[in-house]
């Protein structure tokens, strides 16, 4: 069939940094005319190395080098390099694997030893001492912001490929031998596959190709592979720096594009050009609802006696889904497989019985951000929150609730005095809790589940401070207060546990279900659709109706059980009539889901562990956003984004396209063989469609 929004699009920027080994490869330049290359960049930004990962290389010999006769290439320093230079801690041992300690410096001069005809640098150190004939094996290369010569991120995680659990850094695990690596395995499942004589089968069948367990090594710590920063080089004062330090954009830029430091553009004037500049998160769509969380802020911060850089609140996604909730398959052998088997249908909820059930409703993405250094700095995202708002057009038992799906921040917020990050975030969500009253919405669901040691919810690599999990308590009482806030500004009626809110319940189908909550797993359990014990015997076929007393009970139990993993808030109703929401789809591949969000940050290091990288991080996730893919016909009904509705892709040029938009619906595009959009038509009806698939 044609191609689907089931099949993976291109992802529009997907360069993984390279893995270091642990040691930056400096591979030499192809040495051509150096000097002729002053007005396109001498100055190679990026350069390929092991793993096709582009990093920087040191430049070719300075003049003065040349004067003095080099002609084989050497790694040669420049002046005005940052270096570190090594101090032996014995006078008889010169050598850096002597131990001893590295001190930064600038390198003033570089030539050649008269002795031995190697390179030799005068060296001004930090301390003020210059020191003199400096020789090249007691210097390195470090980056003239962080005076470091390596800049090492925080791996992503590692899963196990067949229990698909995460295996912490400090655990062993057991890997595929060979220079490639291949399938990874818990200690766990390694031990319970090499009990069984099955395990060569078992992990063919996990990497689609013959695998056998004889063939798989115990790796530790130490044996994970390591990933550092690139380099750049200024085109300017020639100094190189790591892409975090320089806050440059990186895989996307043109590579005779000319690149500036931040001292450069201090003190010599330079600008960057447009290719290297991404727009601030001012330059985002405002929406009704962001407006009126910003005015909220900025309000509530002036009322508090907080001083503040200015704080940009942004809506970067706002789509239409759809939550159909499903509970798993039924065990093998029990009532319900027999039935579901039978019928030929998955097993679902609905009508009190078993069925298929969607339930629409509306997800929303709010980021913050704040330039630091008193609002002359880089930004920082410092708050995300993800949002399930189910409306009047759904169906009960999520009609007219919210759920607030993933709330998470990190510690960078600047104020005078500090201390007021909670007045920020309460703020946030309280003047979103009146935003939905406003629209008609009853009740906010709140699930108070902190996370565990390792996990992220949001921001990837939080330093370790911030990483300390929090107790349920702590993270109960934090949403206490800012449901009493509401509650003090007539937003909220009155708020309770579930087992407050649902003390009369009747029948599992009064209980809503979000995507991605605890409940949707709950409730099919206690249908026993993961235990014979709670289906009937297989000749009835009958199952376990959801108002069932001893269901209803059981229910009730778990809801007692859980009481502090749950708030429910009721909201007050509007003064007027309630309003629509007019505010347009955005949609970007990007913060469409939390999943998507967290994983490209990890693929891409987008880490919030130090200042710096959340400056880089944010920087780069701004600069995403802003150069999202456009989809679709430029008359699009639904903006030009993609909003989780039907697409299909045209098979030449891989632009996708609303099924709507071009008439196309999902049952003929699955009998279509292939689909070419309005442009590739016209260009292969005149002949101007390459033979590669691209148009002329």
């Amino acid at each position: 069939p044609a191609k689907m929004n089931g099949a993976a699009k291109p992802h529009p920027e997907a360069a993984q940094r390279k893995k270091g080994g642990g040691k930056r490869q400096r591979k030499d330049d192809e040495h051509g005319d150096e000097h002729g290359d002053a007005a396109g960049g001498a100055k190679r930004k990026r350069k390929e190395g092991v793993g096709g990962s582009k990093k920087g290389k040191h430049a070719a010999a300075a003049a003065e080098h040349e004067q003095h006769g080099i002609v084989q290439e050497v790694d040669v320093l420049e002046a005005g390099f940052s270096v570190s230079v090594h101090y032996a801690s014995h006078r008889r041992s010169s050598s850096a694997d002597a131990g001893g300690e590295w001190r930064p410096g600038t390198v003033v001069r570089a030539y050649l030893s008269a002795q031995n005809g190697e390179p030799i640098y005068d060296i001004m150190m930090h301390s003020g001492v210059e020191e003199k004939a400096v020789a090249h094996d007691r210097c390195r290369m470090v980056c003239n912001v962080c005076l470091s010569d390596k800049r090492a991120f925080k791996p992503p995680p590692m899963f196990c490929e067949k229990c698909f659990q995460a295996i912490h850094t400090r655990w062993s695990y057991w890997e595929e031998s060979g220079d490639e690596g291949g399938v990874k395995l818990c200690k766990r499942c390694f031990s319970d596959l090499k009990a069984t004589s099955t395990a060569d089968r078992v992990l063919s069948e996990i990497a689609h190709r013959n695998v056998k367990i004889d063939n798989f090594l115990e790796k530790k710590e130490k044996d994970r592979p390591e990933y550092v920063d690139n380099w750049v080089q200024c085109d300017e004062c020639h100094s190189w720096l790591h892409w975090t330090c320089a806050m440059y954009k990186g895989e996307d830029t043109p590579e005779d594009c000319l690149f500036f430091c931040g001292n450069c553009r201090r003190t010599r004037g330079k600008t960057l050009p447009k290719e290297l500049c991404v727009a601030p998160s001012e330059d985002l769509a405002e929406t009704v609802l962001s407006k009126k969380l910003q005015d909220g802020l900025k309000k509530e911060l002036a009322a508090s006696g907080v001083k503040a850089a200015p704080v940009t609140i942004r809506v970067v996604s706002n789509i239409d889904c759809f939550a159909k909730i499903a509970p798993p398959p039924p065990l093998p052998g029990t009532a319900a497989a027999h039935s579901a088997a039978k019928n030929g249908a998955k097993v679902a909820l609905q009508n009190g019985k078993v069925g298929g059930r969607e339930f629409p409703y509306r997800s929303k993405c709010i980021l913050a951000f704040q330039r630091m250094q008193g609002g002359d700095g880089p930004e920082v995202c410092f708050f995300a929150m993800y949002v399930q708002e189910y409306g009047s057009d759904c169906p009960e038992p999520n009609k007219n609730r919210v759920y607030i799906s993933y709330l998470d921040s990190v510690r960078y917020f600047e104020s005078e005095p500090m201390g007021h990050r909670s007045t920020v975030y309460h703020s946030i969500l309280v003047a979103y809790l009146q935003w939905t009253r406003m629209l008609g919405f009853k009740y906010v669901h709140i699930w108070v589940e902190p996370p565990k040691s390792g996990d992220e919810y949001i921001f990837f690599a939080r330093s370790d401070q911030q990483r300390k999990p929090m107790k349920r308590e702590k993270l109960r009482e934090w949403y206490k207060g800012m449901l009493d806030k509401a509650k003090a500004k007539n937003v909220v009626e009155h708020y309770g546990t579930m087992h407050d809110m649902f003390n009369g319940l009747k029948s599992l189908s009064e209980i809503p279900l979000f995507h991605g909550d605890q409940w949707e797993i709950t409730v099919p359990s206690l249908l026993g659709l993961d235990d014979e014990e709670y289906v009937s015997a297989p000749k009835s076929n009958k199952l376990v109706r959801m108002d069932s007393k001893d269901v209803v009970q059981k229910a009730q139990q778990e809801m007692q059980h859980l009481k502090r993993h749950f708030l429910v808030a009721v909201l007050r109703d509007p003064d007027l009539s309630p309003m629509k929401d007019n505010d347009p789809v955005i949609s970007t591949d990007l913060t469409d889901s939390r999943q998507t969000f967290l994983g490209q940050c990890q693929m891409c290091h987008w880490q919030f562990n130090t200042l710096r990288h959340a400056q880089y991080s944010t920087r780069m996730i701004l600069n995403h956003i802003h150069n999202k893919p456009s989809y679709c016909v430029e008359d699009c009904q639904r903006g030009r984004v993609e909003d989780g509705s039907f697409m299909v892709g045209c098979d030449v040029c891989d632009n996708w396209y609303h099924g709507d938009c071009v008439g196309i619906s999902k049952d003929e595009a699955n009998t279509m063989d292939s689909y070419l959009c309005a442009r590739c038509r016209a260009l292969d009806e005149s002949g101007g469609l390459d033979e590669g698939g691209g148009g002329s």
